[in-house]
């Protein structure tokens, strides 16, 4: 539900998710006058287009198909080849995939998540150099004119790869030259698999193994679909991880732990959390989620036209998430760096979204965020309140036999056993970072020396995931997180009467590439 704390803050909580949002300036006022400007512009019509199919990218004529995307596959289950899938990868030592934007972000978000539970050797590679650094570690190398390192050129390649090549119009530059170098080092030792929406174009590369993607979704919704498959179908069924007996004897707080621990999720929770918050955006009764969306939506719109705040931060502590700040940028700039529309009054369309990972950026970022004389807003996502990176465990470990360890000790040394039960119930320093930084932004820091105090004035909105700080079930929150992202940028264009469908920017910069190299063809 959705509290309002106090004149400018807000939380939210639901089972997927929590948010806490201090708005330093944006009063109920305001919200109210947006809700009136809403109503003028029918966004709940507009969202009932989108959600049944309608043509809602207008400049391209044709429907956002990605939501539609999540109700077939949590209806109907998983649409895909699944087992010819299976037959490529079981073929090959290791999976690499070609893909830049949205291809890539969502599968290294994905892969980075479920890491330990990949069953091949998965890979990502965005431009040549990337690629050259994968192959040139499985490949046999020697050293000549004093340790220069030279390619053994005619040998076949050592490792047997299966190269899937994502791009939706197969006509990305990065993307093709990646796939050129790969073909020109085969050798016969390499497959390749094109997941595209020009099948056409993907067959005049000499590619034979064809997966057909629908031209309707974008590459910074293609998490939903089938350029998800390298991904996904890639990832251990948490059934085979235990028998049972075991599972049956957990109640449900340990099973929701051992499962959460050892990141052994499957496809469908992802879109489950997705169509979770689709569910709750449309459903009249869970109005608490929809003015939540509308409030970060309408916070963004009015920070950066009437407050200059023209800059937004989105900083994930998350270890296993760091990619998630860079998805969601290419989502925001993509979607709603567009011309201002002519009969809208507002005349500043998206804000300048900057990205990274917390502990890094706050190295970076955020000195000029404290102390600064630049206006600026954040969001940032929590990591779980325990991390391993605060643990003397391996990662692999099971928890539940870690927590098993803890409890026996009991029996032999209660001294020790009361030691470690309270190292374990300590913060994470990750975890105490993304708080106290949250606090900073937006609170300050006013009892330290005058050259040290910070304002605090910062808008800002904390996302964790679980209710109540228990990590359950964490690719559904996933979803869902991402899911209300998506539902915040599309309220976000209907009030600025823009497309986020479209990126003509984007595609100039592919057409005056291209253009520029025939020159030298």
């Amino acid at each position: 539900m959705t509290k309002k704390n106090s004149k400018h803050s807000f939380f939210f909580d639901s089972h997927y998710i929590n948010c806490e949002s201090h708005l330093n300036g944006f009063t109920e006022e305001i919200y109210k006058e947006f809700e009136k400007k809403a109503k003028d512009l029918k966004l709940e019509q507009k969202i009932n287009d989108l959600f049944e199919g309608k043509k809602v990218n207008k400049s391209e004529k044709r429907a956002a198909t990605h939501v539609q995307l999540r109700d077939e596959i949590v209806t109907t289950g998983r649409k895909g080849p699944k087992k010819k899938f299976s037959e490529w990868c079981n073929t090959s030592e290791k999976i690499i995939v070609l893909g830049i934007g949205g291809s890539y972000w969502g599968n290294r978000l994905l892969t980075t998540l479920m890491r330990d539970n990949l069953q091949h050797n998965i890979q990502i590679a965005r431009n040549v150099n990337e690629l050259k650094d994968m192959l040139d570690r499985d490949r046999v190398t020697r050293y000549v004119d004093g340790g220069a390192r030279v390619l053994t050129g005619s040998a076949p390649h050592p490792v047997k790869i299966h190269f899937y090549v994502l791009s939706k119009s197969f006509t990305t530059a990065e993307t093709l030259q990646c796939l050129k170098l790969a073909k020109q080092l085969s050798n016969g030792s390499f497959e390749f698999t094109a997941i595209t929406a020009n099948k056409k174009e993907a067959k005049k590369h000499g590619i034979k193994n064809i997966i057909s993607i629908d031209e309707s979704i974008g590459g910074r919704y293609s998490i939903w679909s089938k350029m998800s498959i390298p991904s996904f179908l890639n990832c251990t069924d948490p059934n085979h991880q235990f028998k049972g007996k075991d599972l049956a004897e957990m109640d449900q707080e340990d099973l929701s732990a051992t499962l959460t621990r050892m990141h052994t999720w499957s496809y469908i929770d992802f879109v489950r959390g997705g169509k979770e918050a689709d569910r709750l955006l449309l459903d009249s009764p869970h109005q608490e989620y929809f003015e939540f969306v509308k409030r970060l939506a309408f916070s963004d719109i009015w920070f950066h036209n009437h407050a200059n705040r023209n800059t937004r931060a989105i900083f994930s502590y998350d270890h296993d998430l760091w990619p998630l700040s860079h998805y969601f940028q290419q989502l925001e700039m993509e979607s709603l760096g567009k011309p201002a529309n002519s009969s809208s009054e507002f005349k500043k369309t998206g804000q300048v979204i900057l990205s990274g990972f917390g502990q890094d950026a706050q190295h970076a970022y955020l000195q000029l965020f404290h102390q600064g004389t630049h206006n600026l807003c954040a969001d940032i996502i929590a990591p779980p309140r325990r991390d391993y990176a605060d643990v003397d465990i391996p990662r692999d470990s099971l928890y539940i036999d870690y927590i098993s360890t803890l409890e026996n000790l009991s029996d032999k040394d209660p001294d020790i056993s009361e030691r470690l039960l309270k190292k374990d119930n300590r913060p994470s320093l990750i975890y105490a970072q993304a708080l106290t930084q949250h606090e900073l932004l937006s609170k300050g820091a006013k009892k330290l020396k005058k050259i040290e105090k910070i304002k605090g004035d910062t808008p800002t909105n904390i996302f964790s995931f679980g209710k109540a700080g228990i990590e359950t079930d964490r690719l559904k929150n996933l979803g869902f997180l991402i899911a209300t992202w998506e539902h915040r940028v599309f309220i976000t264009s209907v009030m600025l009467q823009i497309n986020p469908f479209d990126q003509f920017g984007v595609n100039a910069g592919k057409i005056y590439t291209n253009k520029y190299l025939a020159e030298y063809d």
